[in-house]
Formats: structure tokens, C-alpha cells, sequence
């Protein structure tokens, strides 16, 4: 086999796609055909570039996306968090063979394809270095090294970040692991009571099928856990995991407990246990804008950790790319285009 693309709601594709992924001694989450179903809706289908040729394999999940206002235009982007393409080799360093890209652009425009857009991992198993279209650095993130003993990773930490688990410890919080998901509704009335109080995006608020199939299909591949007082949670995360990495995915804080400073003890519980459990790396993730304040609080975490989070954006078919944008024009006349927005047209 070199170059197939596999459908994450077909049974026999899916299983190829697992069992690739199975075979990659990483196991990354976001690589996962079950991570990327997370995303699938009427309009978003949920599949993976693959290319295997005995030394090489690369897999690219993305969503086959039905563009709005059009009943015939695609275009392709790689699901929210990290992604790929993904590459390993038996030997020698990570490199795309030659055909990839070739056969991948001859099947996208197969399909119809208008534009693509790619959010790239932050190690060196991606082909970022090798992504054929624009490459863009637009926000910093904060990584984790856990390849410290436990008493020079706390000495690490920020002062600040020691002073608020200090603080939560000697007022009792204790955190508690929870693999199963077996308290998420408290999970669940933590994360949307934050949601709300940020005044988070629509696209934040997952419904509960979403955590439910975060629990049965990723049973391997995640983690819950609670800051607790006296028995109630009061500060909650769910964490996604690698062979060698975690991720802090969705979380929250209930705000009457912030003197307590729950979340900064919930943090420090989390990064070890990704220790004990032989991970290096614990991704915190990034801010809404860089070095905002969400930001600057995780980089207390890992003064040193911070990465620049990069994606990708390439046009595939450009007439169909600027009708696009135009026929946008026409349904909304105050409608402008923002620079900062790829593809355009849905800007």
C-alpha cells in the first residue's frame, strides 16, 4: 500500500487506520480516528490521508468540510488541537517520501477541494517542516519537560505557582484521578458554569455526547481529574494522553473557591502523574491571545516551555477559492474578509 484515504464511519477503514495507529510506539491522541470522530456533524466528515510503504507511514486525519452557502464546495481542515500530518519511519529521520504530497493534492482535487487548513503539532513527528503551503506562528504555547526529579521540576514552577499550591494544600484540597469519567456531571457543571463565565465561543460548547464519547471511544487515551473539598469537586480537567505526552484539553474552576487557588494544585497533580506515569512532556496549550494573561498563567507552569503553535494554510483550487469569497459579498454586502482568518470565506 502507498497512498489510501480512510473514512473514520467505515468499519473496515477504521480499522486500518487503527491498526496503524496502533502500530506507531507514540499513539498519538489527536492521530486517533475515534479523536477525530469527536468532530464529525452533518456537515464534517471525519477521515485519514494515509501512506505506508513498508518504512514509512504517515497519517493525516482531517474533516471533509461542506462549505456554508454552497451545496458542491469542500475544503479540509485537521480537527481542533494538534495535528498532523503525522510521520515515522523504522529508521532515520522523519521525511515525507516523495509521492505523498503529489498523490495527497491529486486526490483533493479528486474531491473537489477548495482550501485547506492545518493546525500542527508542537514535536518533531509532524511534517511541519515539510508542509508545501503558508506556514504561520500565531500563537505561543506552553510545553511542559518532565524529564526533572520531582524536586527541581517544584523548584521550576514559578514562586507564585508554589504559593497557590501551598495555599490550596493547607486548605485541604486534595485531587483525585478519575479515569472512567465516573463524576462527569460534576466535570460537566464545572466546565459550563467557566464557559459561561468567560464568555467562551459557540464552538466550546460540546454536548454531553461529546464527553460521553470522549469516555467509550478514547477509554485509553484519557483522563479526568478533580480538585476536591471535602468531598466535592471543585475544580476539574479532562487531559488527554499520549504514549509520551498528555494534554490539558477542557477544564474549569468553580469560582467560589478561588481563594483556595484549586486549579494551581489541580495542575501540579496532573504533571505528576504524567511523571510517575513515564510521559516527558505535559502540554498546558496557549492563551486566546498571545501573552494574555491565560497565557502568562500557564507559562508559570514552565517558565521555559513556551513553543510557538503553528498552522498551515494552502488555497486548492483558486477560482473556486475567490468565487467563494465573492458570492460571500453578495449575501452580506457589510461583510469584509479579516487577514488574520483562513479560508477567507468563512472568516
Amino acid at each position: 500500500m502507498s497512498f489510501v484515504v480512510w473514512s473514520a464511519d467505515n468499519s473496515d477503514d477504521r480499522a486500518h487506520w487503527l491498526r496503524a495507529w496502533e502500530e506507531w510506539r507514540e499513539r498519538e491522541v489527536f492521530a486517533h480516528p475515534d479523536y477525530a470522530r469527536l468532530f464529525e456533524t452533518e456537515t464534517e466528515r471525519a477521515v485519514c490521508a494515509a501512506w505506508r510503504d513498508g518504512a514509512n507511514t504517515i497519517l493525516f486525519p482531517l474533516l471533509i468540510r461542506r462549505v456554508p452557502g454552497s451545496n458542491r464546495s469542500f475544503d479540509l481542515a485537521t480537527p481542533y488541537g494538534y495535528g498532523g500530518p503525522f510521520a515515522w519511519r523504522s529508521a532515520g529521520a522523519v521525511a515525507p517520501p516523495a509521492g505523498f504530497w503529489p498523490s495527497y493534492e491529486e486526490w483533493a482535487r479528486e474531491l473537489g477541494a477548495v482550501s485547506e487548513f492545518v493546525r500542527f503539532s508542537l514535536f518533531p513527528d509532524s511534517l511541519l517542516g515539510f508542509y508545501p503551503g503558508e506556514k504561520r506562528s500565531p500563537m505561543p504555547n506552553v510545553v511542559r519537560e518532565l524529564d526533572l526529579s520531582p524536586g527541581a521540576l517544584w523548584q521550576d514552577y514559578d514562586r507564585k505557582v508554589r504559593k497557590n499550591v501551598n495555599r490550596a494544600r493547607a486548605g485541604r484540597v486534595e485531587i483525585v484521578y478519575d479515569p472512567l469519567g465516573e463524576r462527569l456531571d460534576e466535570f460537566l457543571r464545572i466546565y459550563r458554569a467557566t464557559m459561561a463565565r468567560r464568555l467562551a465561543a459557540a464552538s466550546y460548547d460540546f454536548p454531553d455526547a461529546f464527553f460521553e464519547n470522549v469516555r467509550t471511544r478514547l477509554r485509553n487515551s484519557h483522563a479526568f481529574f478533580h480538585a476536591t473539598l471535602n468531598g466535592s469537586v471543585i475544580a476539574s480537567e479532562l487531559v488527554l494522553t499520549s504514549a509520551s505526552r498528555a494534554y490539558s484539553f477542557l477544564g474549569g474552576t468553580d469560582e467560589r473557591h478561588f481563594p483556595l487557588r484549586p486549579n494551581d494544585l489541580l495542575k501540579v497533580g496532573i504533571i505528576d502523574w504524567c511523571r510517575e506515569t513515564g510521559r516527558h512532556a505535559f502540554v498546558l496549550g496557549g492563551g486566546h491571545e498571545p501573552f494574555d494573561g491565560i497565557f502568562r498563567y500557564k507559562l508559570a507552569f514552565a517558565p521555559s516551555g513556551q513553543r510557538m503553535f503553528q498552522t498551515g494554510a494552502r488555497i486548492l483550487d483558486t477560482a473556486a477559492y475567490s468565487a467563494l469569497v465573492e458570492l460571500r459579498r453578495r449575501s452580506d454586502p457589510h461583510w469584509q474578509p479579516r487577514p488574520d482568518y483562513f479560508p477567507a470565506y468563512r472568516a
